[in-house]
């Protein structure tokens, strides 16, 4: 009978500290979450609400884009994605993969080849 109080006991444990943990990433998530939505928001620079081929997909031409005082992450990219068209972005670590989807995302202001002779 103690022993299966004790492991009631224990179970009832594990939960709580299982339901800590849970608390704790999503508060986690939560304070990620609410920095984000504190950025400031850049006001539009361009006119156009829609491109030169409407339903064309997506582009980027001659984007490339390095981080604040660091090397040049990515240089000169150009993709064209078309509407149903799935993409796999593969490579080693740090080789520009998260980079690339913050930019297509605009989490991540690109830049031009103008501006980047320019830099």
């Amino acid at each position: 009978m103690y022993l299966m109080v004790f492991k009631q006991g224990q179970a009832a444990l594990s939960a709580s500290l299982t339901a800590i943990s849970g608390m704790y990433e999503d508060n986690l998530y939560l304070s990620n979450l609410y920095e984000y939505l504190e950025q400031p928001v850049e006001a539009e620079t361009g006119t156009l609400t829609q491109g030169a081929l409407p339903g064309d997909g997506l582009r980027f031409e001659h984007v490339s884009f390095s981080y604040p005082g660091g090397a040049h992450v990515l240089h000169d990219i150009s993709l064209h994605l078309t509407p149903g068209q799935s993409l796999a972005l593969v490579g080693e670590n740090g080789s520009g993969k998260t980079t690339l989807i913050k930019l297509l995302t605009r989490l991540y202001h690109p830049y031009t080849r103008e501006d980047f002779i320019r830099r």
